[in-house]
């Protein structure tokens, strides 16, 4: 007998529906979506402005909450890869400390022995590719930014299942703080979205009405973190 989120292939003997993990206030829905069809660069800043402000949100809760950000890279040979994606962040945002950024992939496990729910943590941005995909949960994770073609990641449902997780499992004071967020690189929010829901149906155990109700497409941002109050700070 095992319990899964993600059933495919399997003999199942009893299922919980989305709706009624969200009715009991275990998961995050729905899922803000924005698409990037300019450049990864978009998606990554768009990500960082989206997770800075539900920081800023999160500081009017009672208990303790660090919005993390989960980037998915694409693989060693893309132009987004792993360590063009950290150096990115260091280089081009000042503001941002490398003890915020966590990499955790086959070869690199910086994720190994740290408590994310531990008020004295700093990572606020974990860099994977797909390691993350199973076996891992923290429900502090908010955002995801997948720097992966939408079109063809197959593991991004994935990852997009790492940020629905409530806090808590209660709903959050600020409503913001009850949906989960994605930004992906797309050309179109309309293919993006239903990539999506055939995704969350056929692998991460939702119905057809959930999925499309579990996917809100949101236009993409046009202000930059330098632009805004919300410029990450150490």
């Amino acid at each position: 007998v095992e319990l899964t989120a993600t059933p495919k292939d399997n003999n199942v003997l009893y299922s919980v529906s989305a709706a009624e993990l969200k009715a009991a206030e275990m998961i995050k829905l729905p899922v803000v979506l924005t698409e990037h069809p300019h450049s990864w660069q978009d998606c990554v800043r768009d990500a960082l402005i989206q997770r800075e402000k539900l920081e800023l949100l999160a500081q009017k809760e009672h208990e303790y909450i660090r919005p993390i950000l989960l980037i998915q890279a694409q693989d060693k040979n893309g132009e987004a890869n792993v360590d063009v994606v950290k150096q990115h962040l260091l280089n081009d945002y000042e503001n941002i400390s490398e003890e915020w950024i966590a990499i955790s992939t086959g070869q690199t496990k910086e994720l190994d022995d740290q408590n994310l729910f531990s008020p004295d943590c700093k990572i606020k941005i974990v860099i994977t590719v797909e390691a993350l995909k199973e076996g891992w949960d923290c429900s502090f994770a908010y955002v995801l930014a997948s720097l992966q073609n939408i079109q063809s990641a197959i593991d991004v449902e994935q990852l997009l299942g790492r940020v629905l997780r409530m806090p808590y499992a209660k709903l959050r004071q600020q409503n913001e703080l009850n949906k989960a967020y994605a930004h992906v690189i797309s050309d179109s929010t309309a293919k993006a979205t239903d990539n999506l829901k055939d995704r969350m149906v056929e692998n991460m155990g939702f119905n057809r009405w959930e999925a499309e109700s579990a996917i809100v497409a949101s236009p993409q941002h046009s202000l930059s973190l330098t632009e805004t109050d919300t410029t990450p700070t150490k």
